[in-house]
């Protein structure tokens, strides 16, 4: 049996844009309205990166020693959801997937229903879930 191997070059984000490992430290949208990166995307820094990009929710996932030094630095402008999870072969990451699922989903919600979006912040239209109650509409 033949295995496919992916080449990165045809990795591209939701732009069009080839993906290359000096992007690691940024944060790419993945789907629409739906972003990926390191903690570094989410510094003090950045605040204004991400509000600037819509950014409303923000799961965090770290290890339980990295407690001290990740962690929410805007709980006051961005809602968080912060998942210890140990970074070993063992770990059991399934037992976190319907609360980050249900984290996602009510995110959408919030946004779609005209919750709190950065003023400035581009419009999104989400794929439609035939589970929402709430129309696929354009956010501003």
């Amino acid at each position: 049996m033949e295995h496919s191997t992916v080449d990165p070059k045809a990795i591209r984000n939701i732009d069009g844009v080839d993906w290359s490992y000096g992007m690691r430290r940024e944060m790419q949208e993945i789907v629409p309205g739906l972003f990926l990166g390191p903690y570094a995307a989410a510094m003090k820094s950045k605040k204004c990166d991400l509000q600037n990009r819509g950014i409303t929710h923000i799961v965090c996932i770290r290890q339980n020693i990295e407690a001290n030094f990740i962690r929410a630095n805007f709980p006051d402008t961005f809602k968080y959801l912060i998942l210890d999870i140990a970074d070993t072969f063992t770990e059991n990451i399934i037992r976190f997937m319907s609360q980050e699922y249900e984290a996602l989903c009510n995110a959408r919600r919030s946004v779609l229903s005209g919750g709190t979006l950065p003023s400035g912040s581009r419009k999104r239209k989400f794929p439609s879930d035939p589970d929402d109650n709430i129309s696929d509409t354009a956010m501003t």
